[in-house]
């Protein structure tokens, strides 16, 4: 190739294109030619052609405008001309993890449960062996976060008896579909309709007194799920039933000494205590009833006369009769 005279440098220049040439070691060398036709060769210079392309690199999946959720796999294809060594996955351009092996495709999988709901931007940013790198179009995607839902009525430890009105606080940040409540496990109705709050209407007639869960389960509009539970007692037995045995009603007590006054006492749920009193004085509490409930009277105390005797029954839901 021939060079020309840079009246500015005082020196001939050529330009050499390296495009032509294949990678590897090469050499150059200068032929100058006078006037008279004598030439005279430089010494070489050597140097090496390396005309390394940076990696191409595409996401597959997700495409634009998904809608994603909880674990999602990012896949992206990536070659290049001698080898791709890493893809670095990024969202709103902050990595969020790395493959450096291309066995079974270039991918990640995609935790959005710990990415804020809304619009996020994914690429992937692919490395060859030289060093060189390229970074994927972006792809817009949207996080659907999962619902949250928190039973707001009746209260925790509530007592249920006849229709109770079960009322949950769901939100989303796509949207809800739907709530679902149930008891013990078994559906007692859904709610499709956000108006009015997401509530229904419970007959605990249809289950047997006693402790029962109530749960609600939300449901967005991607399916994810979300539940919340309580537990009350039922009982449309409120109180607990309670009858004086001993002594018989209209007894005559006669002599000096003590009085064992009895009473048996019945419950849907526990009797937790029964107490005696005389005229309105209490004259004892028995805690126990394993050998029935009992209170010791001393007559001699009271005047000579009619005396009212009364026993007082509480169940454990603190329900006296």
């Amino acid at each position: 190739q021939s060079a020309t005279y840079n009246t500015f440098t005082q020196r001939y220049e050529a330009t050499v294109g390296i495009t032509t040439l294949a990678n590897g070691p090469h050499s150059i060398t200068a032929r100058a030619t006078d006037g008279s036709s004598n030439i005279s060769t430089s010494s070489s210079v050597s140097f090496v052609v390396d005309s390394n392309q940076a990696p191409a690199v595409r996401i597959t999946s997700p495409v634009a405008n998904a809608l994603v959720s909880g674990f999602t796999t990012i896949s992206v294809v990536a070659t290049d001309d001698k080898a791709v060594s890493r893809v670095d996955f990024l969202v709103d351009g902050v990595t969020i993890g790395t493959d450096t092996s291309s066995a079974g495709g270039w991918n990640l999988v995609w935790d959005t449960t710990r990415t804020s709901g809304g619009r996020h931007t994914v690429t992937a940013k692919a490395t060859d062996a030289a060093g060189a790198t390229r970074t994927s179009a972006a792809v817009s995607v949207t996080v659907d976060q999962k619902p949250s839902v928190d039973i707001t009525r009746p209260r925790a430890l509530a007592v249920l008896e006849e229709r109770v009105t079960i009322t949950a606080l769901a939100t989303d940040d796509v949207g809800v579909r739907q709530v679902e409540f149930f008891a013990d496990g078994a559906s007692i109705g859904t709610d499709t309709n956000a108006a009015g709050g997401w509530t229904i209407s419970w007959n605990t007639r249809n289950v047997n007194n006693g402790r029962r869960t109530v749960r609600a389960v939300a449901t967005d509009t991607n399916g994810q799920t979300a539940f919340d539970s309580i537990v009350g007692t039922v009982d449309n037995d409120l109180f607990p039933s309670v009858t004086i045995t001993s002594p018989p009603d209209g007894a005559v007590i006669f002599g000096v000494g003590i009085v064992v006054v009895s009473a048996s006492a019945t419950d849907d749920d526990d009797v937790e205590q029964v107490e005696f009193f005389v005229d309105g004085s209490s004259i004892g509490i028995d805690t126990i009833g394993s050998n029935g409930w009992s209170a010791v009277w001393n007559p001699t105390r009271a005047t000579i006369g009619s005396h009212t005797l009364r026993a007082v029954a509480t169940d454990s839901l603190s329900l006296i009769h």
